[in-house]
């Protein structure tokens, strides 16, 4: 039946601003998420047993991050009725939000640089502080 389904879902985080983070699924029935660091080491949590309610479970411990990418797996199904999977965050002890669409990268080629005119700015303020040196 339609009712059952299973989904997993991979890409990458994209961390901005380095801190404290957990991350948490909303489920119902079960779920694994993989977060990978360095060396391609990883933390996981899972639950594997049908629900009857809907819990959000989140890593025991805050994840001390850096700006940067991190690999994540998420997979998760559903036995009968409505089914729910959802990934959220929780940042420097605030309350739990979805992670929002512009952290999800599928690609890490296809991660946001800089403007170029801010770059161009940036590449200016450079050439006119070297120019400005005495000449010796």
């Amino acid at each position: 039946p339609a009712e059952n389904w299973t989904a997993h879902y991979t890409g990458y985080l994209r961390i901005t601003d380095a801190g404290l983070y957990n991350f948490g699924v909303l489920y119902d029935d079960g779920f694994f998420l993989r977060i990978h660091g360095a060396d391609d080491e990883f933390v996981e949590i899972s639950s594997d047993f049908i629900l009857t309610a809907r819990e959000r479970t989140g890593f025991t411990e805050d994840l001390l991050l850096s700006e940067g990418l991190y690999r994540f797996e998420l997979g998760a199904y559903n036995r009968l009725q409505a089914g729910v999977v959802q990934l959220a965050w929780l940042r420097d002890g605030a309350a739990w939000e979805p992670v929002p669409t512009d952290r999800l990268v599928t690609d890490p080629t296809r991660v946001p640089l800089p403007g170029t005119l801010a770059m161009l700015a940036i590449g200016g303020v450079g050439f006119v502080v070297t120019r400005k040196r005495p000449v010796r």
